[in-house]
């Protein structure tokens, strides 16, 4: 793979359990909706995280990777869409509160608060790969789900 081929933007997603439950495994592909305007690259990957109380902080938990290769703005539901078949669900509530790159992390994306936002951070792109269990070059997963 060349290195035009590979991935060259990170992006993070934040879930907020108490208002949109717990996210389901996805059955046709992996995907995150949002009311903002999704510009994301082809290929670029995201990273959804949830975050849930548990007073008296929160904890927050890796879901699921995947690359980007349709956006659909102003869906049926007025949601923007961004989904992907290569990913990977993670289906085990895999926490990454304690990770040694969280917390600066969480400071630098603002807690969060911004929704769909870059991973600039290489520090934090290879502790997320690491916690996935993939290398900086992701593997087709495109075969199904079980």
């Amino acid at each position: 793979m060349s290195s035009a081929d590979q991935v060259t933007m990170d992006w993070v997603q934040y879930h907020k359990i108490k208002e949109r439950g717990w996210p389901e495994k996805p059955l046709a592909c992996f995907g995150i909706f949002s009311h903002k305007n999704l510009r994301l690259p082809n290929r670029a990957r995201v990273w959804l995280i949830a975050g849930e109380k548990a007073k008296p902080t929160y904890h927050y938990y890796l879901i699921e990777w995947f690359m980007v290769d349709n956006v659909e703005m102003n869906n049926e539901n007025g949601e923007n869409r961004a989904s992907g078949r290569q990913g990977a669900y993670l289906g085990e509530r895999t926490r990454i509160d304690g990770e040694p790159w969280f917390a600066e992390f969480k400071q630098n994306m603002q807690n969060f608060h911004f929704g769909l936002s870059p991973i600039t951070n290489e520090a934090v792109i290879k502790g997320l790969e690491k916690v996935a269990g993939i290398s900086s070059v992701p593997i087709d997963r495109e075969k199904p789900r079980t």
